[in-house]
């Protein structure tokens, strides 16, 4: 194998590694100071999600390797969907409806069931 082919073959293993179309979660209902939400991150690019998982580490909340859970579910905030990522906060009972959609109001976000 060329050595030019075997790079190729390479950075095509890693990029898919890496995966587009990754969800991953960050719940933040437990922890030190616990939210009724978690936070849910697809990559539309092949990066890697390990600075969401630090990040969310760093907060003290569980990082999810795929989607947060449905169970108490009350709502979601699609917050952003551009051409790299699209993140979803998804809000918990004891949460209301109407307490979610005020949040993700003053997030500029869209209201999406679960």
């Amino acid at each position: 194998m060329s050595k030019y082919l075997y790079l190729a073959f390479a950075a095509a293993t890693m990029a898919s590694a890496c995966g587009t179309g990754d969800v991953d979660g960050c719940n933040l209902q437990g922890g030190p100071t616990p939210e009724a939400r978690c936070q849910e991150r697809e990559s539309k690019l092949p990066t890697p999600e390990i600075a969401f998982k630090m990040t969310c580490e760093a907060a003290q909340a569980e990082y999810i390797d795929g989607p947060c859970p449905d169970a108490g579910k009350v709502l979601g905030c699609q917050v952003l969907d551009d051409t790299a990522q699209k993140i979803v906060d998804w809000y918990y009972s004891p949460k209301t409806r109407d307490e979610a959609t005020m949040e993700c109001a003053d997030e500029n976000g869209t209201v999406i069931e679960p």
